[in-house]
């Protein structure tokens, strides 16, 4: 059977030849240690002499042995001139292949490296099968495999040893899955999944009539609904009432596979981008392929309709609440003519009870004329006013009750709460929630929900409400309110589900914050391998963290408070109020003068042309690679990504791409974009062109300091015209429409290594740690973002992963200081910069092992950053390890 191709001629010819040093790397790769200097002396012939230096020197660079014929004539030169040793003296033909192959044993037992042999192969081999699991690509298995053996201290072989064991790693793992899946597949299961590949009904709503249209069954499936209107959301439920019914008999196959996200994922995607023949005639594969899309767009389902679900409460409780204020607003005329005719009542009959005190206390008067005046002050109507102002006292009391319960804001709950129903009861209804790890008050209230199928009586659960919420869904007979009782569980839900009190059971984005690192059970069985893989070891007694953190921070008071007292810092002063003062100093710019005109006279440069020669420097078009690792045709020719591209990033569509563009099939194209254009081979070929940029002298023109990588981070606001769970309103940014922000980081060469779309809303300090991580080319020392883009957990977690985070906050005066010392210390110093609050160690040091788990699975990328950093951060004060973050950050 044919080997898979891996890297390409001129990469395979690179990895079989020995480096090709500088005069630095050669200096350093041929320099013989102690025990080799001897050793070389004891050699007889030059020829021996100069192929052991040879060989040591290539193996220190590559942990790799090549054969003599591939030596380069440079080094050659260079270390026969070391040993004063004419070139007509060395002949590699009689390097003899007993010496050449001594030589290499020496090497390795000196070197401590272990010889790629059966035993070692077959180390190799398991890992593959690891990597396999995770349906890593081909080129990414090849150098996690080197990186592996590099780790383990063992010898590598060369590039068809590599390609052997990738392929029948690959094929066996898929072998193994298919035949299990044939084993454990029922009939009736089999015929449910090709019910898939059948053809169902869709009606389309003409303008006078309705279409038949006829499609399959999993085309309809391959894509969800962003949309929060309730036709939209109820095409969604039917799909995944389509899929949960599947789901659930293939679960316990699911369970028996043990499939990774990874691998549900590759195949998942495999059948979303393929066409329905394409799946039918793949016999082999057909069911295994099958299990892993249902397993897919359903746990992906799940998290469309949670998130429907929240931006539909979320939405009409800001539609609530600015009503709310608006009524209250507008009824303010009428309250305040109310109170101004029960003042003047107020005002009237104190004026009569005064008249009557003077009357009783005049001396003049006998009783019976006192009597006769009180009985004229008394009149009947004041008995009226009293009654009257008896009247305004109990409107005044009944109104200070409901503002106080706040009840007109939920009278306007459960007035205007059907539009909401419309859109929540059946996502309620159809989302199964863990109970291992979500509140159990919540989750008795969903399950009967569920029961009544919405239709609540008296004996609705209500321990999940606030206690005067509890007063409140009960009118004055003890009904139950029900629109007003749906309305607060939904919107308790949302919180939930935000909080992490509400946890989903098939989800990608919502389950317990634990189910998103590493396993308890795997972290204390291999807790050290782990934490070396992470490069944390040195970290793993919290006691000399601790130390080394403290002494650290008490120099920085000092050197930030002896520069401001010394007059060293010029820029921070204290006015009267011993205040601190900033000043930022004005930089000019100058402009050298020139004559010469640095820019081309021809102003425009096609965009074809730009990538053509961007792509004849660095072969980014290398980078994009086919999804299916097995099963994919003749690569495109580099015009296909080009126009990809161009229609991608110039925002023209990949139809209008291909009318306008020459040479171009509409049809290639189309198969190209479907194809190669994935996110992973994006950021690849983004990362081929960062890194040949890095080569170039004119970028290190922009950098301060060689030795250091700075970077930032920042937000761009874009309105968009579809329905998106990731836009959101901003009147700023959007006027009356939607929007999302592009996230995108950028190095002080004007590099931009990563970027993502969010939500307007969120706060990007969320995913900060992403673009820190997820990026192999541009490793960052220095960060700085905004006040959008800060936390006290992102100092903690930059901190842990080796980057000094800098961040430019507004109103930075207004921030706390901490240190591990009391702040009578520092001031008793002198100090006018000082620390507010002490650091709490406990807390941080019983939560250690959980934050180095947590650093780890940042790491070794086994989750991305901001999935932990949004669960984390919603569970707030109630998580040990949140506060734990916060107090180390």
């Amino acid at each position: 059977m044919p080997l898979i191709k891996i890297l390409n001629k001129n990469d395979i010819k690179v990895f079989n030849s020995p480096p090709g040093f500088n005069a630095d790397e050669r200096k350093r790769f041929f320099y013989l240690p102690k025990w080799a200097s001897e050793m070389v002396k004891s050699f007889r012939t030059p020829t021996n002499k100069i192929g052991f230096v040879l060989q040591l020197g290539y193996f220190k660079a590559t942990d790799r042995f090549f054969t003599a014929r591939k030596f380069y004539q440079g080094d050659i030169e260079l270390i026969a001139k070391q040993f004063g040793v004419s070139l007509s003296e060395i002949d590699f033909e009689n390097y003899k292949e007993r010496s050449f192959i001594r030589h290499q044993e020496l090497i390795l037992k000196n070197t401590g490296v272990q010889k790629f042999n059966q035993k070692t192969r077959d180390i190799l081999e398991n890992e593959a099968q690891h990597l396999c699991s995770k349906q890593i690509k081909p080129r990414l298995m090849f150098l996690s495999l080197v990186c592996f053996l590099r780790e383990k201290k063992i010898e590598i072989p060369g590039y068809h040893t590599f390609l052997e064991i990738i392929t029948d790693s690959l094929r066996n793992f898929e072998k193994i899955l298919i035949t299990s899946i044939e084993e454990n597949l029922s009939l009736e299961e089999k015929q449910l999944l090709d019910g898939l590949l059948e053809f169902g009904d869709e009606y389309q709503a003409g303008d006078k009539q309705e279409t038949k249209l006829k499609r399959y069954k999993i085309t309809l499936l391959k894509k969800s609904n962003q949309s929060t209107r309730p036709s939209k959301i109820k095409e969604n439920i039917r799909d995944l009432q389509c899929l949960e019914s599947l789901f659930q008999e293939i679960k316990p196959i699911i369970g028996k596979l043990n499939l990774s996200s990874e691998l549900i994922q590759y195949y998942a995607q495999v059948v979303i981008k393929s066409r329905v023949f394409q799946i039918t005639r793949r016999e082999k594969r057909r069911y295994l392929l099958l299990i892993a899309f249902v397993a897919y767009q359903y746990y992906r389902l799940n998290d469309v309709l949670i998130e429907v679900l929240m931006h539909s409460v979320k939405n009409k409780f800001n539609t609530i609440e600015r009503e709310h204020k608006e009524n209250f607003y507008n009824q303010r005329q009428e309250r305040q003519k109310f109170l101004n005719t029960f003042s003047k009542k107020v005002r009237d009959h104190l004026g009569t009870i005064k008249s009557a005190k003077v009357i009783l206390h005049n001396q003049a008067l006998s009783a019976d004329e006192k009597v006769d005046n009180l009985m004229t002050v008394f009149s009947e109507d004041l008995d009226k006013s009293s009654s009257s102002i008896e009247e305004h006292l109990n409107k005044i009391g009944q109104e200070s009750r409901r503002i106080t319960k706040n009840a007109d804001y939920y009278d306007l709950i459960e007035s205007s709460s059907i539009k909401l129903q419309n859109r929540a009861s059946e996502i309620v209804k159809n989302l199964h929630f863990n109970h291992d790890t979500s509140n159990e008050d919540i989750l008795k209230a969903i399950e009967y929900y569920r029961q009544k199928e919405g239709k609540l009586v008296n004996n609705a659960p209500i321990e999940f409400l606030e206690t005067e919420e509890q007063e409140l869904v009960f009118d004055e007979d003890g009904k139950l309110k029900v629109s007003l009782y749906k309305v607060l569980l939904f919107s308790k839900m949302a919180d939930g589900i935000r909080s992490g009190a509400l946890n989903l059971k098939y989800s990608y984005k919502y389950r317990a914050f634990d189910d998103y690192l590493i396993s308890q059970k795997f972290w204390e069985t291999n807790k050290e391998e782990l934490l070396r893989k992470a490069g944390l070891l040195e970290m793993k007694d919290f006691s000399k963290v601790e130390s080394l953190l403290k002494e650290m921070l008490r120099d920085q008071f000092k050197i930030t408070n002896e520069n401001i007292i010394q007059g060293i810092n010029k820029y921070a002063t204290f006015n009267k109020d011993g205040e601190l003062t900033v000043k930022t100093p004005k930089q000019e710019k100058d402009l050298p003068e020139t004559d010469i005109d640095i820019f081309p006279s021809n102003r425009f440069i096609s965009l074809f042309e730009v990538l053509t020669t961007a792509n004849r420097a660095c072969r980014f078009t290398d980078c994009f690679e086919h999804w299916q690792v097995k099963h994919n045709r003749e690569k495109p020719a580099d015009k296909t990504f080009f126009a990809g591209t161009i229609g991608y990033g110039c925002n023209l569509g990949i139809r209008k791409t291909a009318k306008i563009s020459r040479n171009i099939n509409p049809h290639e194209l189309e198969n190209t974009i479907n194809w190669y254009f994935t996110h992973d081979n994006i950021v690849r070929a983004n990362d081929k062109i960062l890194g040949f940029l890095d080569q170039l002298q004119l970028l290190r023109l922009f950098k301060r300091n060689m030795d250091i990588t700075h970077t930032s981070s920042d937000g761009q606001k874009y309105s968009i015209g579809v329905d998106s769970l990731n836009a959101n309103y901003s009147y700023k940014y959007f006027g009356k429409g939607k929007g999302v922000s592009v996230y995108s980081f950028i190095d002080e060469s004007h590099r931009l290594f990563y970027s993502t779309v969010i939500n307007p809303a969120e706060r990007e300090a969320s995913y900060v740690i992403d673009g820190l991580m997820h990026n192999d080319v541009v490793q960052s020392d220095i960060h700085s973002t905004d006040t959008h883009g800060y936390s006290e957990m992102v100092f903690a977690i930059t901190h842990l992963l080796g980057i000094s985070f800098a961040p430019r906050i507004k109103g930075f005066r207004d921030q706390q200081l901490y240190s591990f010392e009391s702040p009578s210390a520092f001031k008793a110093l002198g100090y006018k910069i000082l620390p507010q609050k002490r650091i709490n160690t406990k807390i941080i040091q019983e939560q250690w092992d959980n934050i180095l788990r947590l650093i780890t699975t940042i790491k070794l990328k086994e989750t991305t950053a901001s999935q932990l950093f949004k669960r984390l951060s919603s569970y707030s004060r109630q998580h040990p390890l949140y506060r734990a973050l916060k107090q180390f950050g």
